[in-house]
């Protein structure tokens, strides 16, 4: 007989921190860069101690792999409304006004 096993699903508080932290961890990054930007930089940032950061995220390369794949969503939301346009330089047009708002 299978058994399915599925994680339990993050609460409120720990989808919150972890945001916190992706928040921090992405200004960081846009500012010193991903090799540049410190575990103990990011921990600073946002309040935990160091080791609990890895309760989130275990390397850094994951933190970063978050951060983008945090990007990418947005960007992609972006696009969708633009893509609502009737012609490319709408379409651009649009999309760079919902990128600056």
């Amino acid at each position: 007989m299978f058994v399915s096993i599925t994680a339990p699903r993050p609460t409120a508080r720990f989808e919150k921190k972890r945001e916190t932290i992706l928040a921090a961890a992405a200004r960081l990054f846009n500012e010193q860069g991903i090799k540049g930007a410190t575990l103990g930089e990011i921990a600073a940032s946002v309040g935990p101690v160091t080791t609990s950061l890895t309760c989130y995220h275990r390397k850094k390369e994951d933190r970063a792999t978050a951060c983008f794949l945090r990007v990418i969503a947005a960007r992609h939301v972006l696009a969708l409304q633009a893509a609502n346009e009737a012609t490319v330089a709408a379409r651009v047009a649009r999309y760079l006004g919902l990128h600056i708002t």
